[in-house]
């Protein structure tokens, strides 16, 4: 059997044209630009790597009908790869509409989109043989494709694209069974939808090497981490051997700073900091720390003296050279209770019989309700509730 090598770049949901409405609209128009920037930094890995294929697995932009000049752009973009072959599959956010830009656009030669009625694509130059679908609506409870029979020789590699959800659940969005037997043709299933990177091999069916390669950009809060490209050289007959390429979007963070024992502003400043070194410190190139979108929750209990401005302390971390800043305060007061269970009355009762429960607590879980059950008391004391 003839070996045959294939360099493949696999990414999905680039969501181009995405408003970041939940963001500033300074923060959401820096991030439309920023999203440019990915996408030449994409064809840029695809020349430099002199990748054979791109594997679009959906979700290119964020909508159906995006503005003309995200449009050109991209389209710009691929003519500059005409070594490279584009396979795109349209998702759930850009469906393959008649009207839509799939059908209307001028696409360049290199670039090969799947629609309602072509499933499969046979490159013989390149021995591979691509097969997906195309969403042709906003959902699709079935899955849109259902294998198709091989027809080239052995040494073709084959390569299934797939928008929608890995499950044998049901699903709105396309849904993949595992289990499904038509998977064992395939060498590699590149899958798009699931923005969180997912990794593995179907037992069962020849061992299919299957993925999920992330979104290379997040969008918010709700899609946390450093974000990257999959670049893949695949031997048939030897296997393949992958590599996660950054693909340098800001990260999305949202962590916890522990304050307790915290007495002023400046020792909050220091935990702030010890606390944004720690979650950063593994990001690399533009994820790093200052260029990422952190939301950062503070928590443990301080002295009822020391008031939390959360805005005073984004903009103070935003003097520090941080790009982006949310801070959230989850915490709670710091009480003198061995002082209040002196004091006639209610108060000195309720303390005393807190600390009694709470010594006999047993477990954490039920301190912890304990804990929360007597702030609820003082909040409703003080009008909060």
């Amino acid at each position: 059997m003839e070996e045959t090598g294939l360099k493949v770049l696999h990414t999905a949901d680039l969501h181009l044209g995405s408003a970041f409405t939940n963001l500033p609209p300074e923060i959401a128009a820096e991030l439309r630009k920023e999203q440019k920037d990915m996408l030449f930094r994409m064809v840029g890995i695809c020349r430099e790597a002199d990748a054979d294929l791109l594997l679009l697995a959906g979700d290119v932009f964020d909508r159906p009908f995006p503005d003309k000049e995200i449009v050109r752009l991209f389209t710009d973009s691929m003519r500059e790869i005409p070594g490279t072959e584009v396979f795109i599959t349209p998702g759930n956010h850009d469906p393959f509409f008649a009207d839509s830009l799939w059908g209307v656009t001028e696409w360049p030669g290199n670039v090969h989109i799947f629609g309602p009625d072509r499933k499969s694509f046979i490159l013989e130059a390149k021995h591979v043989q691509v097969d997906g679908s195309a969403f042709s609506g906003y959902t699709a409870d079935r899955p849109l494709f259902e294998g198709v029979e091989r027809t080239v020789p052995e040494e073709y590699f084959r390569i299934l694209m797939w928008h929608g959800d890995l499950t044998d659940q049901a699903s709105s969005y396309n849904p993949l069974s595992p289990g499904a037997a038509f998977l064992k043709d395939y060498d590699y299933v590149a899958l798009g939808h699931i923005h969180k990177e997912q990794t593995d091999k179907i037992k069962g069916s020849g061992n299919v090497l299957i993925r999920y390669p992330g979104c290379p950009g997040g969008r918010g809060f709700d899609e946390l981490g450093e974000s990257f490209f999959w670049l893949g050289c695949c031997t048939k007959g030897q296997g393949e051997t992958w590599d996660k390429v950054p693909a340098g979007t800001r990260a999305f963070l949202w962590f916890s700073a522990d304050i307790t024992g915290c007495e002023d502003a400046d020792q909050v400043k220091e935990r702030l900091l010890r606390a944004i070194h720690k979650e950063t410190s593994v990001l690399s190139g533009a994820s790093s720390g200052k260029k990422s979108l952190m939301r950062i929750v503070l928590k443990g209990r301080i002295p009822e003296e020391l008031i939390l401005d959360t805005d005073y302390y984004a903009n103070y971390l935003k003097t520090q050279g941080f790009y982006y800043t949310q801070i959230v305060n989850e915490t709670g007061i710091l009480r003198d209770l061995e002082r209040l269970k002196e004091q006639p009355g209610f108060t000195g009762l309720l303390i005393q019989n807190y600390l009694s429960r709470l010594a006999k607590a047993g477990s954490d879980e039920e301190k912890k309700e304990l804990e929360n059950a007597l702030e609820y008391v003082f909040q409703a004391a003080q009008g909060e509730l």
